[in-house]
């Protein structure tokens, strides 16, 4: 996970204070506040908070934030500076749906008189369609023009007090985590929502707990009159708990209804009239669906690949059979089981560590990815291709069973995040049996003894500088994973030492997000070792020459290592390295090094403040498939050994103020390239010629924040494989070239930020207009102005197809971070 609230509040104190060493997070900030400081000193102190977020947001890509494309992102307030994010919703759940969706639009607009605050339960089935209808109001500008706040918590297992505030606090903030103490939990919410109309969706409710909701009911009725909450549940009690309304009840789809998401999902436009033999086998399987539009969307998606009639029936059949040895409770958990056991054994593989995370989780591609290629997985179903390759298809091909939710696309950098649906969680976990375990801390293996099959293993816990390693977890030494999947801070030497004295054999090892000074030299005893990650370790400076004696270590993860001063001397030992995610202060790559690293084929390079160059040596990987250059202000220019990178497939430089690509020679080789991002590089005044070098390779072009560059060149014509173009805050680029109508294969274009080329591009006014118009799927300032679903199935979910497109490359951070302080915390200023 990418610690997005440590890095924002490094960024902003270095900035606006100064401060090169500061190392405290947000969460620490608040908590020491509220430990030591009464409550009108602490709304002095978050004003201060706010007000250096304020800046954050004003400066925008200052801090490296990039404008983005996503699907499913939650909406929250907008204010002056901050970014716009473009939110799709899954068309599946206008089908239907309207009926419903007005009555709770007239439900929650009608608590605007009541005094007290108004709960309205909404009941259904899982699959039914309640988290994706409870998002769909959020957007309704009925009910966005009607609350000063719009606020979501997923609550999914949580039951207990503190999580649910922390959730109410993450929304509201807009941070990827929060811990907090009960008392200030209680406080910050309360000041967040004094005398405010607001709207909040509770999301799955499962608490049974009279106390509980009571309590919480009380902490939440502070807002001003009017304000009202939406619980989803699948639970008859829980509604009948914390509604003060009649609750809603979801019905199932009709037979018609739940046959128009089936084909949806099932067949491109147009294609369901093909053959009719098939038209009639889904609408019987959709008809087992039970009018659940999850199920319908599962199998329809299973199908979407298969048009043979008799495949159609033989799912038919087994579907059928599974409804009736009634194995699941409900019509959805029948489709992923039938998904699943059809599913080939390299992807059920792939899903077993899904469950490794806690249920709700934000997990990152490239997080899982690796983790795929550490198990060795990536090679399961013996295609003749590299090890990323199968991983950025595998996570295509999962991604496309309809399981995930909330997905992100940063489409600058392919950066994709998702959160598995919860029900999909609940059924990997009853397959995945006693090899995995996750939300594993020192607490639940106290006087404990885990198994010896355990395997893989998802450690939660925090305050690890006062804590030893559990030893109830000593059992478990022939475990592959160990993982942290939060934030510890401080770590005792001796946790660290306990921990590789005893996993031999670690295939994976993920200490993200922990600090310590040191890495015992023990590590070099993990020779099974393939993925080891120390991202956002802010305290350690020198590794230990030891860690090169790992001959399969494949990826090493140095991000945000920020004070750590050079690789280890013997870095070239590692023959098997493929990635290496690197922070430092070092001024050069070791080029001597990097000769003899000829597995080498994914380098990134990030926030390294000290980087001139990255030496001629860089010429002799010839393997390197992805390059990533972010936030490194002292370089000035690339190495003519790049023309030597043949394999180069994606290459993304942002944010480097001094490099200069005029000449371009560097670029000459690149004769493979698919994917180019280029974004705030001052110098860039026009795309250099050497670029023509991939005139029929290139396949995505991303411009973001060149404000040097006035126009695109004319040979831009030539570029006969370009499929998506984006141009993001390119302020001086007003026109486009003659020939960007020859552009006969470009099926994207999203222009934004970019105020006097989007009038040229506007539909049937604009003077551009006519350049483009053969374009499938257009954007213009964020609003869609042509799409054209018959181009590719579920085209709608752009979201979705941009990740399957891009999804070979994940570089920069995750930069969602919803709504900006000033907007939420008001309160705190008084």
């Amino acid at each position: 996970m990418i610690l997005m609230i440590h890095w924002i509040i490094k960024l902003a104190t270095e900035t606006l204070q100064g401060k090169q060493k500061q190392k405290v997070s947000l969460i620490k900030k608040i908590s020491k506040s509220f430990s030591s400081v009464s409550e009108p000193v602490l709304g002095e102190k978050l004003k201060r908070v706010s007000a250096n977020f304020n800046e954050v947001s004003s400066h925008g890509r200052d801090f490296g934030f990039r404008e983005i494309l996503v699907e499913g992102s939650s909406k929250r307030g907008t204010s002056p500076g901050e970014r716009e994010i473009v939110t799709l919703v899954k068309p599946s759940i206008f089908i239907g749906r309207d009926d419903d969706k007005e009555e709770l639009i007239k439900r929650v607009l009608s608590c605007r008189d009541h005094l007290h605050l108004s709960v309205i339960p909404v009941l259904g089935v899982g699959g039914i369609g309640k988290t994706m209808l409870a998002k769909l109001l959020m957007y309704e500008e009925r009910i966005t023009s009607n609350f000063e706040m719009i606020l979501w918590a997923s609550l999914s297992s949580k039951s207990d007090l503190r999580s649910i505030l922390e959730e109410i606090i993450k929304s509201g903030m807009g941070l990827n985590s929060v811990k907090l103490t009960m008392e200030e939990s209680i406080t910050v919410v309360r000041r967040m929502l004094v005398s405010k109309r607001y709207f909040l969706v509770l999301d799955d409710v499962w608490m049974e707990d009279s106390l509980v909701w009571n309590t919480l009911k009380d902490i939440l009725d502070i807002g001003s009159q009017g304000s009202a909450i939406v619980a989803t549940t699948r639970s008859y009690r829980a509604a009948s708990y914390v509604g003060t309304e009649t609750r809603y009840k979801l019905n199932r789809l009709s037979d018609d209804d739940c046959w128009s998401v089936f084909k949806y999902y099932a067949f491109v436009e147009g294609d369901d009239s093909e053959d009719t033999a098939v038209v009639e086998t889904g609408k019987s399987i959709a008809k087992k669906c039970s009018g659940v539009p999850l199920a319908a969307e599962i199998v329809g998606s299973f199908l979407s690949r298969e048009r043979d009639v008799n495949e159609w029936h033989r799912v038919e059949r087994k579907f059928g059979e599974i409804l009736v040895q009634k194995l699941d409770r409900t019509a959805a958990i029948t489709a992923m089981r039938l998904c699943y056991d059809e599913m080939a054994s390299h992807l059920k593989a792939c899903l077993s560590f899904l469950p490794l995370f806690p249920k709700d989780h934000t997990v990152y591609k490239d997080e899982l990815e690796n983790l795929w290629m550490a198990q060795g997985l990536l090679g399961m179903d013996d295609r003749n291709e590299e090890p990323e390759d199968a991983g950025d298809r595998f996570f295509g091909e999962i991604l496309s069973r309809s399981l995930f939710r909330n997905a992100f696309l940063v489409v600058g950098a392919g950066i994709a995040n998702e959160k598995l649906h919860d029900m999909a969680y609940d059924f990997l976990t009853s397959v995945t049996g006693e090899e995995f375990a996750t939300n594993v801390n020192c607490g639940t293996v106290l006087g404990l003894s885990a198994s010896d099959k355990l395997r893989h293993i998802g450690f939660y816990d925090g305050n690890l500088a006062v804590k030893a390693f559990p030893k109830g977890l000593l059992n478990a030494n022939k475990a592959r994973t160990f993982m942290f999947l939060q934030q510890v801070g401080s770590i005792m030497k001796s946790f660290l030492d306990d921990l590789i004295s005893n996993f031999k054999c670690l295939r994976a090892l993920s200490l993200m997000g922990s600090e310590f000074d040191e890495l015992p030299s023990s590590i070099g005893s993990l020779t099974h070792l393939r993925y080891l990650s120390l991202f956002s370790n802010f305290n350690i400076k020198v590794l230990p020459n030891s860690l090169c004696k790992l001959i399969n270590l494949q990826i090493l993860d140095l991000r945000h290592c920020e004070q750590l001063k050079a690789l280890p001397k013997d870095i070239g030992n590692l023959v098997n390295l493929r990635h290496l995610y690197l922070t430092s202060q070092m001024t050069a790559l070791p080029e001597q090094s990097l000769r003899r690293l000829t597995s080498f084929c994914v380098l990134k390079l990030t926030d390294c403040g000290f980087l001139t160059s990255l030496t001629e040596g860089i010429g002799c990987l010839t393997c390197l498939t992805r390059l990533a250059i972010a936030r490194c202000p002292k370089l000035a220019s690339l190495p003519r050994g790049m023309q030597s990178l043949t394999s180069l497939k994606v290459l993304a430089i942002t944010d480097c103020e001094r490099l200069d690509l005029r000449e371009g020679e560097c670029l000459q080789g690149l004769k493979g390239l698919m994917i180019l991002d280029l974004g705030k590089l001052p110098k860039l005044l026009r795309l250099p010629l050497a670029l023509q070098a991939a005139a029929l390779s290139l396949r995505h072009l991303m411009l973001g924040e060149c404000k040097g560059l006035t126009a695109l060149p004319e040979w831009l014509q030539q570029f006969t494989s370009l499929e998506k173009l984006y141009l993001y805050n390119c302020t001086n680029i007003s026109v486009l070239p003659e020939g960007f109508c020859h552009l006969s294969n470009l099926k994207y274009l999203d222009v934004r930020g970019c105020q006097r080329l989007s009038r040229r591009c506007m539909k049937d006014e604009g003077e551009d207009w006519s350049l483009i118009s053969h374009i499938p799927v257009i954007a213009i300032g964020g609003n869609w102005i042509q799409m054209n679903q018959s181009h590719g199935n579920n085209a709608c979910l752009i979201g979705r197809t941009l990740l399957l497109c891009i999804a070979g490359f994940h570089v920069l951070f995750c930069c969602i971070i919803a709504s900006c302080v000033t907007h939420l915390l008001p309160a705190l200023q008084c």
